[in-house]
């Protein structure tokens, strides 16, 4: 089994032999592919925030298109940009963002994507909001979604039984309490999970502390973008991923536990029969370990292997009934 912790062991720090401040807020950008304009819009859409007292932390999934070589320019300018860079691509976003959650120092966390971008006051808004309440809670703002042929606007005064039906809340318009994460958990990072990471972490969230929206445009989303995740990766069997995420794990989620949290494994939910567990490996976590080999041992190279070529022959089989 796939653990958190194998996920992160080849992680490199820059910029990190800084600790003489403390940022007000951490601001969190996994990066994976996007080097050119739309890389430098989104770093430098942080960099030019009227509210300046943040780090950046920008982890680098394995990106092979010089993307490493551009924030790595940032950060030589800029002792606030702080990059963990990986030579291997695990291809979940939650790893790496739970990664730079990890490293943070601020007592806020907020996020942003390597192709989307933060309004001049995002941040000077949403902490004026966080402050100006007396407990730990998260705080979001509007979004505007621009597509190829249209605009659409996201965010809208909080509801708990809304939010559980649609997810209105865009991860980069959010702010929260660093601290919450030790009640609701982390972003979960297992495989099935890594189109609706942000939407499950929101509604674990929802059940221990208040979130307020703000009715003001914060970010832009650029949706589609070639290489992001939500063009890459399809929805399928969402009847069984939200049974997922009605399951409890919180507890198993939190900082002091994240390392041991399995990515690939179903067997500790008792929400799935075998049938499920059958259906979710075959279209999610066998395809997507397929891709990533090299965080296997020995051991489970020749397991994956194994089970892999018994489904191939038995595609083979159906294929030559078929043509009986």
């Amino acid at each position: 089994m796939l653990k958190f912790g194998d996920l992160i062991k080849d992680a490199e720090y820059y910029n990190f032999d800084n600790t003489d401040t403390e940022p007000e807020i951490s601001v969190i950008m996994p990066v994976y592919c996007h080097n050119g304009k739309l890389l430098r819009r989104s770093i430098e859409s942080v960099l030019r925030q009227t509210f300046r007292n943040f780090e950046l932390i920008i982890v680098d999934d394995g990106s092979r298109d010089g993307s490493f070589n551009t924030v790595l320019e940032y950060a030589q300018k800029d002792a606030r940009v702080r990059i963990i860079r990986h030579k291997l691509n695990c291809g979940l976003p939650a790893i790496r963002v739970n990664e730079g959650i990890l490293a943070a120092r601020g007592k806020y966390i907020s996020y942003q994507f390597d192709d989307d971008e933060y309004l001049p006051d995002c941040l000077e808004i949403l902490h004026t909001e966080i402050t100006s309440h007396d407990e730990p809670c998260l705080v979001y703002g509007k979004t505007v979604i621009r597509l190829e042929d249209r605009v659409v606007y996201i965010g809208a005064p909080y509801n708990y039984a809304l939010l559980n039906n649609e997810n209105q809340i865009a991860n980069n318009s959010v702010m929260h309490h660093k601290c919450i994460m030790e009640l609701s958990g982390m972003y979960d990072p297992h495989i099935i999970l890594r189109r609706f990471c942000d939407y499950d972490l929101w509604l674990r969230m929802g059940r221990h502390v208040p979130f307020y929206f703000v009715d003001e445009e914060v970010t832009n989303v650029y949706a589609g973008q070639k290489g992001s995740l939500g063009a890459d990766v399809a929805i399928s069997n969402f009847p069984l991923l939200r049974r997922y995420l009605e399951t409890y794990r919180d507890n198993r989620l939190i900082p002091e536990k994240i390392n041991d949290y399995d990515v690939d494994s179903l067997t500790s939910t008792s929400v799935f029969n075998q049938g499920d567990i059958d259906t979710l490996n075959r279209i999610e976590i066998i395809p997507f370990l397929s891709r990533t080999t090299y965080y296997l041992d020995e051991t489970e190279k020749n397991i994956f292997n194994i089970t892999r070529n018994k489904k191939r022959i038995c595609l083979l089989l159906k294929q030559l009934i078929l043509h009986l």
